[in-house]
């Protein structure tokens, strides 16, 4: 996890760079993208609105980065709840299927 102390948008500008400006020089799979968030979004720990949310904060310029953190909490405290439950529990399986999300994010 990356924690930035300067201003939001003068990192985001610092950033920009890379996403206007860098090239793959080997063919990918599209579908990869697709696979991945359906992966995601099986753990059934966001929902369709939580990742509108986020969008708006990240595409939103003079969104901070409270607005971009409040938007993953809803996530963020399902998964703790679910591997707190795990845990109590020696749920093996459930705590492979956690980390596994953890390690596709």
């Amino acid at each position: 996890m990356l924690d930035f102390v300067k201003d939001p948008a003068e990192i985001r500008k610092a950033f920009l760079t890379y996403f206007l400006e860098a090239h793959v020089e080997t063919t990918t799979d599209p579908n990869l993208v697709h696979q991945l968030a359906t992966k995601l979004a099986h753990a059934r720990l966001f929902t369709p609105r939580d990742v509108e949310h986020y969008a708006k904060a990240w595409w939103t310029p003079t969104q901070s980065h409270a607005a971009l953190a409040a938007a993953v909490t809803p996530a963020r405290d399902e998964f703790a709840q679910r591997w707190a439950e795990a845990e109590d529990q020696q749920d093996s399986q459930t705590l492979d299927e956690l980390r596994a999300f953890r390690e596709d994010c």
